[in-house]
């Protein structure tokens, strides 16, 4: 999980650099935005205000900070790695399966040569 903070407090981007020190990314390389106001950006926005459709109200602890980014990673980006493990695993399945049945075919080749001797 990487994340980029673009705050208009300096004390609350401050906090959460701190907080999240282990996250933290620049823009260029993160996975979404946290930010204390509406922002235009062209990735998932995690919002920190006093309005209702905010992902997490203030005040916080930083516990309930790191439970929100937790849970909205998860709901965001989980379900797509996963979708891309499901695609990398049927793909290694077909893989196997075509690899089996080339070794059948040659198995069945080698008997049949050596009975017919």
């Amino acid at each position: 999980m990487k994340i980029a903070v673009a705050c208009k407090s300096i004390l609350l981007q401050k906090s959460l650099e701190l907080f999240l020190k282990n996250y933290i990314s620049p823009y260029k390389y993160s996975d979404f935005i946290i930010s204390d106001r509406e922002i235009s950006v062209d990735k998932p926005l995690f919002l920190i205000s006093k309005n209702e459709n905010a992902n997490l109200r203030l005040p916080f602890t930083k516990s309930q900070l790191i439970l929100e980014i937790k849970s909205f990673y998860k709901k965001n980006f989980q379900s797509s790695d996963t979708k891309q493990q499901n695609r990398d695993l049927s793909l290694l399945e077909k893989r196997v399966e075509l690899l089996c049945e080339k070794f059948q075919k040659e198995l069945i080749k080698t008997i049949k040569e050596y009975y017919e001797r």
